[in-house]
C-alpha cells in the first residue's frame, strides 16, 4: 500500500496500487503537465507513477525520494 496525503483532509489515504482515486489522477496530470509521468491518467498508483513522483521529488532539496506523496510532496504540487 502506498500512502497518499490529500491535503484538504487532516488525514492519510492509504490506497492500493490497483485502486482508482481522484487524488492519483490528479498527481498523475501534474506529473504529466510537468513532463515527469508519460502513462494514462487512471488514477492507479503503480511502479510508473511512483518513479515518476520520485524524479519530481529529486529535484527539491526539502523531500524526501521515496515515490509516495506525503504531506511535503503535496505542498509542493499545490505551490506549483
Amino acid at each position: 500500500m502506498l500512502c497518499v496525503f490529500q491535503s484538504r483532509t487532516p488525514r492519510f489515504l492509504r490506497i492500493e496500487p490497483a485502486r482508482s482515486i481522484s487524488a492519483v489522477k490528479d498527481i498523475q496530470a501534474f506529473l504529466k503537465q510537468q513532463g515527469y509521468y508519460t502513462g494514462a491518467v487512471d488514477g492507479i498508483y503503480g511502479s510508473a507513477t511512483a518513479a515518476s513522483v520520485e524524479a519530481f521529488q529529486q529535484h527539491y532539496a526539502n523531500l524526501q525520494n521515496d515515490g509516495i506523496v506525503g504531506r511535503n510532496t503535496w505542498s509542493t504540487i499545490e505551490w506549483h
